[in-house]
């Protein structure tokens, strides 16, 4: 019926209308089982999903628990990259990945990945050709701690949130690495609030999801909190209550009633943006 999308006719893996309204929650693939089994969307198991992006022909990249890149493409499921836990570049199954977080894609450059546990950010082609552009040995400290989040922009940098290190970095596609806002040594530093500023002036809490809009600004949900910064590295708080530290939040603390009538809102780990 229009305005409906029947489990039986998945966007994309069956012939005939199938509308899809505005807002509307479908079930793509996947049940609630923790397996992995590829297949048709009512066959296949993802385990735990920590990352997902859309490619230009309508295709889904979602990346699990279980150290792999799953393909949904026209109501099936594939193994696009990864086998088991470990490290090895190559193609396809041959490639390992140790714990595959947030995953991004550009239109002409492929996949980026935030290998977590890995401490690697990968290149993906369109071939499903694995790469490592950042070598253990490399400029500024080697490996990440736990590359977290991802984002391309237009000028094909990478940005990357390590959660550990407190600290946002700019990649650019031969692999060169340049921080850009937080401090490399904010794992040392036990207070968790979030300081605004410029560079290393600034701190973040738990820099986790990172995206880039259409004017070139970048959004990061960082602990309670979702910042801002420009690409220079002005860094803006912009919603979250700045709590004092070890202040821990309720239920009923989540919004913030002022006299003037204003609401701020809280938040509790914000994990996407």
């Amino acid at each position: 019926a229009a305005g409906t999308c029947q489990l039986d006719c998945p966007p994309g893996g069956c012939s005939g209308a199938c509308t899809v309204p505005l807002r509307a929650a479908v079930l793509l693939a996947g049940t609630d089982e923790d397996k992995t089994v590829n297949g048709k969307y009512k066959v296949a198991r993802f385990g735990v999903v920590h990352g997902l992006t859309t490619r230009p022909d309508g295709a889904i990249i979602v990346a699990t628990d279980n150290n792999l890149l799953r393909l949904i493409k026209s109501g099936n499921v594939t193994t696009f990259a990864g086998s088991q836990y470990g490290y090895a570049d190559g193609k396809g199954t041959t490639a390992k990945f140790k714990g595959p977080h947030a995953i991004a894609h550009h239109a002409t450059s492929g996949l980026a990945v935030a290998d977590l546990k890995g401490g690697r950010v990968r290149f993906v082609s369109a071939t499903a050709i694995v790469s490592t552009p950042l070598q253990d040995t490399a400029a500024n400290g080697g490996r990440f701690d736990e590359p977290w989040g991802v984002a391309w922009d237009d000028s094909k940098h990478v940005w990357i949130s390590d959660s550990r290190r407190r600290v946002i970095y700019r990649m650019n596609i031969d692999g060169t690495l340049e921080r850009i806002a937080g401090s490399e040594f904010g794992l040392y530093n036990l207070d968790p609030r979030p300081l605004d500023g410029h560079g290393g002036g600034a701190r973040f809490a738990t820099p986790r999801s990172i995206s880039v809009d259409p004017n070139g600004l970048l959004w990061i949900a960082d602990g309670d909190w979702i910042r801002r910064m420009t690409p220079a590295g002005d860094v803006t708080t912009v919603a979250g209550i700045k709590a004092n530290f070890g202040d821990w939040f309720t239920p009923s603390d989540l919004n913030v009633h002022f006299g003037d009538g204003r609401v701020e809102g809280a938040f509790l780990r914000p994990f996407n943006v």
